[in-house]
Formats: structure tokens, sequence, C-alpha cells
């Protein structure tokens, strides 16, 4: 089932601070793996924030050069490259994922337009203005290589930092005023999020700490799918019933409540 908005991103458990066993939960068998009752994750994607990038001057400067920097669709295209390599579009599954379940089947194929155009961004593709200020500099540099001279180094180095300095200048100012701007909202769910894929081959969007290894398992009571970490097996049965709850996340095609099934579930517990 697709859901929209952020009905995934909440707190369905509450934990207290001191030592110790917490909360015994009954976790179900819907995302079963091997005859488990949970799912495990083996392959994790880069991470999305948006916050932390814009305060890299590299990225500053590369926005005040192209006026398209977008970490987000960056971040999302990278996700595409590491779980769906050579593929010439996106899949459903991977646009829900992407998306935490937010934007509508009707709108995946503008958005698959969106990214691959984010992906193939050029010299062509740069403003009109920043194309006539790269030419000009281009045409000085080949200059100075044709006639050397001290004067015509330090006129071209002038020019350089000027354009430089305008451009992260540009950039600063554009952040601090509209600092959502240029972020496509499509992927706001993504934000301080990773894609992750299981073993059964499923996607996911999940907390930034996630790791592989970590499982993934619908609870009784909770509204979406948890992700939890192994602490240590028991050891007369070597099977593990200590966890640690990581966070929500988001698994495409698992966010019914409905879906959990009392028969195939069994108890653990988190410390």
């Amino acid at each position: 089932m697709r859901q929209t908005g952020k009905p995934w991103i909440k707190r369905t458990h509450k934990l207290d601070s001191s030592p110790g066993p917490k909360e015994s939960l009954i976790i179900s068998g819907s995302l079963v793996r091997d005859g488990d009752v949970v799912d495990r994750i083996t392959a994790i994607g880069g991470l999305c924030d948006s916050k932390s990038i814009r305060q890299n001057p590299f990225f500053l400067m590369r926005n005040g050069v192209t006026l398209s920097e977008s970490h987000r669709l960056d971040t999302v295209n990278a996700w595409w490259e590491q779980f769906l390599p050579n593929t010439p579009a996106p899949s459903s599954e991977f646009m829900a994922a992407a998306t935490g379940g937010s934007v509508p089947i009707d709108s995946e194929g503008s958005i698959s337009v969106m990214l691959a155009r984010h992906k193939k961004r050029g010299f062509l593709t740069l403003p009109r203005l920043q194309q006539l200020c790269l030419v000009y500099l281009l045409g000085r540099m080949a200059y100075l290589a044709w006639c050397p001279s001290l004067a015509q180094l330090c006129f071209l180095t002038l020019n350089l930092g000027a354009f430089l300095l305008t451009c992260f200048c540009g950039s600063c100012l554009f952040w601090t005023l509209w600092p959502t701007l240029g972020e496509p909202e499509e992927f706001a769910n993504a934000e301080l999020r990773r894609m992750a894929r299981m073993a059964s081959g499923r996607l996911l969007l999940v907390p930034p700490t996630a790791q592989p290894s970590d499982v993934v398992a619908l609870c009784r009571g909770g509204v979406v799918p948890l992700v939890l970490r192994p602490v240590c097996p028991d050891p007369d049965t070597d099977k593990i019933s200590d966890f640690e709850l990581v966070g929500e996340c988001y698994v495409y095609g698992m966010m019914d409540p409905s879906k959990w099934v009392f028969e195939r579930s069994r108890s653990i517990i988190l410390v």
C-alpha cells in the first residue's frame, strides 16, 4: 500500500535511558527470510544531508557556477547507480523508497525525467551568462598560452578570482535567503536517511545510523517497520533475542499494519 506525506516518521516505542532490558516486543514474520521473522540489511547507501553539504565550500562554489545544484538529486542519483546499475529508468520500488512513499504512481515519470536531466548536466545546460563567463576565461587562458606575459597572468588571475568569488558569495546568499529552494520537495522524506537493500532484495529507507547486518521487522502495536540491531545470540539456542532499536524505516509494500501476522511472530527484548 502506498502512503502519502510522512506517516511513517513517528516514534512508535519509547525507551528510558537506564541500563538493562526495557521493553518486550512481538515481531511478525511478514518480513520473513530463511525461516526467520526478520529480514537483514545487506547493503546501504550514502546519507542525504542537505543542511551539512551547504556548509561545504566546494558545493557552494559548484552551485554558484551551475546555479542548479541539488544535494537531494545527487544523493538519489548515487542510490540509483548503486542499487539499480545500468538501468535506463528507476523502478517503482526505487521511487517509492527514495520518496518515502510520498509521490503518487502517476508522478513517477516526471520525477524520473528530473533525475535523468540532473545526471546529464553539462556545459550546454548552464545558464547563458555562466557559459559566456567560462568561454571568456578559456579565451584569456588561450591568449596567455599564445603570448605569455606577467601582465596577462595577473589579469587572468584577477578575472578568475573575481568569477569564483562572485559564484561563492552568490551561492552563500542564495542558500541563506532560500534554504530549501532548489531541493525538490518530492525527496523531502530522504533527508537524514539512507537507502538500503535487504537480503530478500527489497529496497527501503532507513535511519542514518543503520548498518549492514541490522534487521527489519514489523512489531505488534507499531504502524511502521523498525530497524533493529542484534546485540548477542542466546548461548543455548544461538538465536538472537536481544536487540537495540535503531529507528523507523520505510519498506515498499510493507507499510500496511494489517500485514502483521500473529502466527508468524516471536518475542524479542529491546535493550
